[in-house]
């Protein structure tokens, strides 16, 4: 048992990722910072996820529930965490050992802070290359948010009474429900990021995106659902614009990509059907096709 309660609860949500996981609790575990527990909310697994985090010491708590989803699984840490302080990991994703240790003093010397972030490195599972860094920016504002500046939720720590306080996770959300949180909660306090990569980001084959259709649904369902938050406002307009162009952006190359993947398998008429849906729905790109087709006839690339 722990001698008194940790000021830090870290809530990893898993389903039938068993052997991810035990590396995503290790790397909990090893932080420096070490006034800390860890509650994993299987969300239905039908894996050896019970087993695996009963290996663990009195640190690590098992909740389970039907499969609901990961932001359900959030909430209900959210609800049984003991911290003052609240932080997320994905179960396959790995934190650095100084983490806590430089995110925490943070609040410790601005009680006014609703979010301190990071910056995150990413690495392919299969290698163990890194392949890139990104870091959002040393403060970040609603505005900032609305605008399609996403926050890794693994990075992030939060005051538990500021998630009570903004209603926690929308479960109705798909995908983008970190998102949402993040903009509803710097609609209230300031975020600050620490610029150093504290998580590494798995690149593995379940992050394909298999969803995307429904994923495209709920990132405009984040949109439309804070666009309203401040009447009149020329930011809020720009930042709107902004993420409008990126969404429409990242579908049409989603359905490019899947019209070329459907082309090589021999579906030309699902290929065209899907090129076709992909331009009636971001139609700026008919302007690229003069450009593209030379290209083509020339043999360059763009």
């Amino acid at each position: 048992m722990l001698s008194e309660a940790p000021q830090v609860s870290v809530i990893i949500p898993t389903f039938n990722q068993s052997g991810y996981l035990v590396e995503a609790i290790k790397s909990v575990l090893s932080q420096t910072y070490t006034s800390l527990e860890v509650i994993v909310v299987d969300d239905g697994s039908t894996d050896n996820t019970a087993e695996v985090v009963g290996a663990f010491d009195s640190r690590v708590r098992y909740l389970r529930q039907s499969n609901k989803g990961t932001a359900a699984a959030r909430n209900a840490g959210i609800a049984h965490a003991k911290g003052k302080w609240i932080a997320f990991l994905d179960h396959d994703d790995l934190w650095m050992p100084e983490k806590l240790a430089l995110q925490i003093p943070l609040f410790e010397a601005d009680p006014k802070l609703g979010l301190v972030y990071a910056a995150i490195r990413f690495f392919d599972d299969r290698t163990g290359r890194i392949t890139c860094e990104h870091f959002p920016g040393p403060e970040l504002g609603f505005h900032d948010l609305l605008g399609h500046q996403v926050i890794s939720l693994q990075t992030s720590v939060f005051p538990k009474g500021v998630l009570q306080e903004v209603g926690g996770f929308d479960e109705s959300l798909f995908g983008t429900d970190d998102w949402d949180l993040c903009i509803r909660v710097t609609a209230r306090y300031a975020a600050k990021g620490v610029a150093t990569p504290l998580v590494n980001i798995r690149l593995h084959d379940a992050h394909a995106s298999y969803a995307a259709e429904r994923m495209y649904e709920n990132e405009w369902a984040v949109v439309n659902k804070n666009a309203g938050m401040h009447q009149n406002c020329v930011a809020c307009r720009a930042a709107l614009r902004r993420t409008a162009r990126m969404l429409r952006a990242s579908q049409y190359g989603r359905r490019v990509s899947r019209a070329k993947a459907e082309l090589g398998q021999g579906k030309y008429l699902s290929s065209i059907t899907t090129r076709c849906e992909a331009i009636l729905r971001y139609p700026i790109a008919l302007a690229r096709v003069p450009r593209r087709a030379m290209e083509a006839m020339t043999g360059r690339q763009s």
